[in-house]
């Protein structure tokens, strides 16, 4: 008898049969049917040597050791495609640990001094090298800043010293009546304020003059009335100046007054008038 024992797939358990010697190989498909369909079913040896499913070899040319088990492995066929995934995955590997930056610097040459100090060893003899190209570029790019400047210059002095006529005749006559207009205008609402600041001085004058004077003198400023009626039109501030004097000798006379009339209480009035003119 041969013992064997067949690894399954999930979820089926591993089983173990017992089979003479001489059973074909063929009749293990027959066997695992139940588990997998015998178009389906793929053997293999625990070395991973495949078993034919047609093969009519015994169980025995299997197995070397007749005395230990013989172990098979049973798995399901697919239907799978060309393949060559694996070398797919190694080319990408590849390219990518070509493009992998490795940092070298630590390293040292074949004297003992670092890459890194090498490198900057080169680096900053380049910078010295290229230091009179640096200056050489800067000084161009201020004489052009310095050119670009002087041209402005000469353009504003240039637009500064033409003189431009302006030959729009109708603007010209709008604009001096414009300000003509706005001149008249100034000038009436001043004389209009000049005027109402003289009223009222005038107003504020003779309201402190009417209690100084007494009725007697009403007279004497109907004869001032009558006297300036018959001058000849003055100026504005000769009236004022006048109406300025007449108050003065009215606030200058008033005791005198008072005691003609005293005096001569009959004819007060008539002798006020002639004594005035």
């Amino acid at each position: 008898m041969q013992s064997i024992i067949i690894d399954t797939f999930s979820p089926f358990p591993s089983l173990s049969l017992s089979l003479p010697a001489s059973t074909p190989v063929s009749s293990l498909s027959y066997v695992l049917s139940p588990l997998c369909p015998p178009s389906l079913q793929s053997l293999s040896t625990y070395a991973n040597a495949p078993v034919s499913a047609t093969s009519s070899a015994p169980l025995s040319s299997l197995n070397s050791n007749h005395v230990a088990p013989l172990h098979l492995r049973l798995a399901v066929k697919l239907v799978g495609g060309k393949g060559g995934f694996a070398s797919q995955l190694r080319a990408q590997g590849g390219r990518m640990s070509s493009n992998k930056a490795t940092n070298n610097d630590s390293c040292r040459d074949l004297n003992g001094r670092r890459l890194s100090t090498i490198k900057e060893a080169t680096r900053l003899a380049a910078y010295i090298q290229a230091a009179p190209d640096r200056a050489a570029a800067e000084a161009q790019k201020a004489q052009a800043k310095l050119d670009a400047l002087n041209l402005e210059i000469a353009r504003l002095d240039g637009a500064t010293s033409s003189k431009r006529r302006l030959d729009d005749n109708e603007f010209v006559e709008e604009s001096k009546e414009i300000v003509e207009g706005v001149k008249d205008a100034v000038r009436e609402a001043m004389l209009k304020k000049r005027k109402k600041n003289k009223d009222k001085e005038k107003a504020a004058a003779a309201a402190t003059s009417a209690p100084e004077v007494s009725a007697e003198s009403a007279p004497v400023a109907s004869s001032s009335k009558a006297v300036e009626a018959e001058l000849p039109p003055v100026a504005e501030e000769e009236k004022e100046n006048a109406d300025v004097d007449a108050e003065a000798e009215v606030e200058a006379d008033p005791e005198p007054e008072v005691e003609e009339t005293a005096k001569k209480p009959a004819a007060k009035g008539k002798g006020k008038g002639r004594a005035k003119k």
